[in-house]
């Protein structure tokens, strides 16, 4: 996930990152 874009596209990289943390839990990362 690129740390930059996280400003530019700050909705749409939260939602990536929501579903991400649902799919993968903290744990497993």
């Amino acid at each position: 996930m690129p740390l930059p874009d996280f400003h530019v596209s700050e909705p749409f990289t939260l939602g990536i990152e929501l579903e991400m943390q649902v799919v993968n839990p903290p744990a497993m990362t």
